[in-house]
């Protein structure tokens, strides 16, 4: 996925300038009221955008910082409406349809910084990758990986301590909340990371089923390995508390 500058074409075709968010409504309800009239927004289903907007509790920037990732990458003409009009969703719901693109998004935007050079170019990709697993975070809390890469991120590529840690602190309280939510209120996914967690034995049984819907996910993510990412996290707590 790659950035998408506005040109002549992008203004004859009427595709939203991602800068325009900048300008967008300040309060909640007509933020969401603006998006809803917004190309590529309109057509998805208002209860998705509402919802995501009740996880923002208020925090504009990050609404702001959602819609300007998303627009700048192509993802809502070229992912979100695909989820929700799918009527027997591949991720289990829309919502985690666009988390997961949004984290593949993050995570992809922190491997082009093994190559890169200039330091001005370097900064835009770990700021952007920032604003990814944010959003990513943003559409559905129970989605773990986000939380999980924003500890690495800050760790190993952006080496800030005290916010590294702080994700170690979301994660746990992320994993904690999904353990505590009841299956029926979980989608197929999330029932399968819960699972997880519970039984580590049962990762290489989860990863196949995972596998069989949508391979694609598996890129990046722990599962199979040695050590789950709960694992992961407590060692990096400790290695970060004790630095």
């Amino acid at each position: 996925m790659g950035a998408q500058p506005m040109g002549i074409l992008d203004r004859i075709l009427g595709r939203p300038d991602p800068r325009d968010v900048l300008r967008m409504s300040t309060g909640p309800d007509e933020f969401l009221a603006t998006l809803g009239r917004r190309k590529f927004w309109r057509s998805l289903d208002p209860t998705l955008l509402a919802a995501i907007v009740r996880n923002a509790d208020g925090d504009m920037e990050l609404l702001r910082n959602f819609v300007f990732i998303s627009e700048n990458y192509g993802l809502v003409e070229n992912n979100f409406l695909s989820f929700a009009n799918d009527p027997e969703p591949v991720f289990g719901s829309p919502a985690l349809g666009c988390a997961l693109t949004l984290c593949s998004l993050g995570s992809d935007l922190c491997k082009q910084c093994v190559s890169v050079k200039d330091a001005e170019q370097l900064k835009l990709l770990l700021g952007n990758a920032d604003i990814a697993f944010n959003s990513s975070v943003l559409c559905d809390p129970l989605h773990l990986e986000p939380y999980f890469d924003m500890a690495c991120l800050y760790s190993e590529l952006m080496f800030n301590k005290q916010v590294a840690l702080e994700w170690c602190a979301k994660y746990k309280i992320a994993e904690q909340r999904l353990l505590d939510t009841p299956d029926e209120k979980l989608n197929t996914f999330h029932v399968a990371a819960k699972r997880l967690i519970q039984d580590p034995n049962a990762a290489m049984q989860a990863e196949k089923e995972i596998a069989a819907h949508a391979p694609d996910l598996l890129k990046g993510l722990p599962l199979g390995e040695e050590k789950t990412m709960s694992e992961i996290i407590e060692d990096l707590e400790r290695r970060l508390l004790s630095s």
